[in-house]
């Protein structure tokens, strides 16, 4: 569901449930989904990755299963965390 409370907006959408882990599939999620700018926002992926890297939508990257940032411009932001996991795959998953 499309919704914007004020200048930066975030939509939750898992990309696909990628090679099956003991941990489950993976799930990002934001601690806001909609604010004023700046917005500080705290993103969560699912345990059971060994190193988690996050694509945060304005030219920011960062890296752990739990990353801060703070949005300065406003918009819409796509974010993308990759999982790797001990058997060498990958899997994506996304908070627009």
């Amino acid at each position: 569901m499309a919704y914007r409370v004020a200048a930066i907006a975030f939509f939750a959408a898992l990309l696909g449930a990628g090679p099956a882990h003991a941990a489950g599939p993976l799930v990002a999620a934001a601690s806001a989904t909609a604010g004023a700018a700046p917005l500080a926002v705290t993103l969560t992926a699912t345990e059971g990755a060994d190193s988690y890297t996050w694509t945060l939508g304005d030219g920011g990257i960062a890296t752990g299963r739990s990353v801060q940032h703070t949005y300065t411009e406003p918009g819409a932001y796509t974010v993308v965390v990759a999982a790797r996991y001990h058997d060498g795959s990958v899997v994506h998953a996304s908070v627009v």
